[in-house]
């Protein structure tokens, strides 16, 4: 059995789905569930395998400081040392490059878990990069380029220096079933190169003509972006991706 925790999160349903998909026998739980918050002894078992897709992220509205505590911190630690103990078969914790990029608590909740597990018997670490695809949220980079295509409107660009590393959702659900079976170890899913976000809305412009945008830039924000030394999705054609996610979004594919 395969559990996914964080199954109401993009990840985590996606991840549910493609399982499925793929011949798995799945059940999600969602990390606000008490019995894997308080009580790890539950139907997981020594052949099972967790996918700890939960985690509270870079939010538009506020997020406590217990809400870091518990659900960065408290929750994959319990986890991992239920693996350790051969009480979970295998888990696959997913985290993110930001966490080498900023100072927020968000980031330092992040890396202080990623750090403790690193290294920690049959416990996967997995750092997920910018991640776009199919019904993402809307508040997200790649979703607003695609709403201003289709309802022909002006998109806004605040950080045209910025420099993102982006992976399309199908790359890493493909990536986390591999993992199933790869040893334990750090895994980035990033390709190991970046963009900046101007750069990248003038690649989009020329597949789509009819996309405009503009650039308010008040603050020359600029950040780069942590370059793994072994990207897992080395070499794959970023553009490629955008076009086919903006055709399937124009005609209302989702998987």
């Amino acid at each position: 059995m395969i559990y996914v925790i964080g199954k109401n999160g993009y990840i985590g349903s996606k991840l549910i789905k493609h399982l499925e998909s793929s011949g798995y026998k799945v059940e999600g739980i969602g990390r606000e569930d008490s019995l894997f918050c308080k009580n790890l002894e539950g139907p997981i078992g020594p052949d099972d395998i967790v996918f700890n897709c939960a985690g509270v992220g870079i939010k538009p509205v506020p997020v406590s400081n217990e809400s870091y505590l518990k659900d960065n911190i408290v929750l994959p630690h319990r986890l991992a040392a239920a693996t350790s103990f051969g009480c979970i078969g295998k888990m696959i914790h997913l985290s993110s490059y930001f966490e080498f990029t900023q100072r927020s608590l968000y980031a330092k909740s992040k890396l202080f878990t990623s750090a403790i597990l690193t290294g920690q018997k049959n416990v996967s670490v997995v750092y997920l990069y910018n991640v776009f695809g199919y019904d993402e949220y809307p508040n997200r980079f790649m979703a607003g380029v695609k709403n201003a295509i289709k309802d022909g409107k002006t998109f806004v660009l605040t950080t045209p220096l910025a420099r993102r590393d982006f992976v399309h959702i199908d790359h890493c659900l493909k990536g986390f079933v591999e993992l199933i079976d790869k040893p334990s170890d750090v895994y980035h899913f990033g390709t190991g190169g970046s963009t900046t976000m101007i750069a990248l809305l003038k690649e989009i412009k020329r597949m789509y003509p009819e996309f405009q945008f503009t650039v308010e830039d008040s603050n020359n924000y600029i950040t780069e972006c942590y370059k793994p030394r072994k990207p897992y999705f080395k070499g794959i054609d970023l553009m490629a991706d955008i076009r086919d996610d903006i055709y399937r979004y124009m005609n209302k594919e989702t998987s």
